[in-house]
């Protein structure tokens, strides 16, 4: 008998999100596994009322049957993307399928997408790695609605000057693109190297245009020009779960000293503005609704959002 499937609702973003049911039938022995194959903003809520059980298609239940069986299909409604990926695994009577439903495939998980796929009208594919990132209006401004993950070199977190991966200390590029990190948070650079990252056609935003950002969002001009935290509910909006797309991840930063910290607390990102040995910058916190505004070590490593210029 082959597995039935169970998807989820991710109920925090409104994003439908598949679950893997997984049945692993070893010589008789069966028992049944759930994990999150693809997860909205970092996160998926179940509600039991929503799961319903799905029957594997019969196409896929004869493909199943060859060994190392894989593939995957998508047929394409207009409102949903449907996909499954069928693994036969070498080893005997094991037998492991998965199913996703989502609204996109690539869509819950960006950084795993196709890296030949062809931008929609709310992304941009940078023509140096093929990276597809989503973007997002506010304003009369287009933003990254995630952070830059341009990545040609990477150094190891105690190495002054470059690009990193937080809590990865290597050199090795493809090493440190497979780690969780990566995929949820992209890099940190430090100033000089952010403000020549940014794909073509799109740069580091200055100070005044975060500035524009946050009054857009209703903060007002006395407040936006103060420095430490300010404003009322700009941060939360700004933030995963927010109501404007922006999805700002508390990616942590890292310092010039070289030790990284404060991930799922903090959230950096750099402005183009200099100011002497520093730079300014903008800070969320887990806790506050607001958004900091401050200086920075330009030796620092900070997030990075790209704003489309002019």
């Amino acid at each position: 008998m082959f597995p039935t499937y169970l998807v989820g609702i991710g109920l925090t973003t409104g994003q439908v999100c598949g679950i893997v049911g997984l049945k692993r039938s070893a010589c008789g022995e069966r028992k049944a596994v759930l994990r999150v194959l693809c997860v909205g903003n970092n996160r998926l809520t179940l509600d039991a009322r929503r799961l319903r059980r799905l029957k594997l298609p019969s196409r896929a239940r004869r493909q199943c049957r060859s060994k190392r069986a894989r593939c995957i299909r998508r047929a394409h409604s207009s409102a949903q993307t449907w996909g499954y990926a069928l693994t036969h695994a070498s080893t005997r009577c094991h037998t492991m399928i998965a199913m996703v439903l989502a609204t996109s495939i690539a869509a819950c998980h960006p950084r795993s997408a196709v890296r030949d796929a062809q931008p929609t009208p709310n992304t941009v594919r940078d023509t140096r790695d093929g990276h597809v990132y989503r973007t997002v209006t506010i304003g009369e401004r287009v933003w990254f609605a995630e952070n830059l993950a341009y990545m040609p070199h990477v150094a190891p977190i105690a190495q002054p000057g470059g690009i990193w991966v937080y809590g990865f200390d290597g050199t090795s590029v493809t090493s440190a693109r497979n780690t969780p990190e990566y995929h949820a948070f992209g890099n940190l650079y430090d100033w000089e190297t952010a403000l020549h990252s940014c794909p073509v056609g799109w740069q580091v935003p200055s100070e005044e245009e975060w500035r524009a950002l946050e009054i857009t969002l209703g903060m007002t001009t006395a407040q936006a020009e103060q420095n430490s935290w300010r404003g009322t509910d700009q941060g939360t909006r700004l933030k995963s779960g927010g109501d404007t797309g922006f999805d700002v991840q508390l990616a942590g930063w890292r310092s010039g000293e070289g030790r990284a910290a404060f991930r799922d607390e903090h959230a950096n990102f750099w402005t183009s503005t200099s100011f002497d040995h520093r730079a300014y910058e903008r800070l969320f916190n887990v806790r506050r609704p607001t958004i900091g505004r401050d200086v920075g070590n330009k030796t620092a490593a900070f997030s990075v959002r790209c704003i489309k210029q002019r």
